[in-house]
């Protein structure tokens, strides 16, 4: 009888979350988010860049790169400032370029063989997180560590790789989850 209640007690405990599991509910929370605001430093072979980006659901984003002024993206057409005046430009396919940042095509990768490492705890500017590491194949093949705050909310990507026989390295810093004060309208 007593083996019996042991038996019962174990096939009633819920699994443990592996790592990629816990990765995969970072990236579902991070889709949820109806806005947010991204900053991104990248090189590019030897090129460098810094940006930031806002993001307002379903497909507005206003980039801002150093020393200009901001690009304004509602789906596949960018709003620039042109001395002073905003113009629209259509650029088909844009909005799966932009899309990198709410990429939803990461859920299908983490479904399959990705391997995803817990690197333990560390702290990220002052906050509590849970670091992993974890290569993938597309839209081009990166390894990738991610910080993961408390709460769920994805704090910190760390890409590098190698695209079209350049190495890059982009760092990005997620903050503002869910800010009702992100507004991006057309211009």
């Amino acid at each position: 009888m007593r083996y019996l209640f042991a038996i019962l007690l174990l096939i009633s405990l819920p699994a443990a979350a592996t790592p990629k599991d816990e990765v995969h509910a970072a990236y579902t929370r991070f889709l949820a988010m109806k806005s947010f605001k991204a900053s991104n430093d990248s090189t590019y072979g030897k090129d460098k860049t810094s940006s930031s980006v806002e993001f307002v659901m379903p497909d507005r984003y206003r980039v801002t790169n150093s020393g200009r002024p901001p690009s304004v993206i509602i789906g596949n057409s960018m709003y620039i400032d042109m001395d002073g005046h905003m113009m629209k430009i259509p650029m088909p396919g844009l909005k799966n370029m932009i899309g990198q940042y709410r990429n939803p095509e990461i859920m299908k990768e983490l479904q399959g063989d990705v391997v995803v490492e817990s690197l333990g705890t560390e702290t990220l500017n002052g906050k509590p997180t849970k670091k992993y590491r974890y290569s993938m194949t597309k839209p081009q093949a990166s390894t990738n560590m991610m910080w993961v705050g408390a709460n769920g909310d994805i704090l910190q990507i760390d890409s590098s790789g190698t695209m079209n026989k350049k190495a890059y390295h982009t760092v990005i810093q997620y903050s503002q989850y869910n800010n009702a004060t992100i507004k991006i309208d057309a211009p």
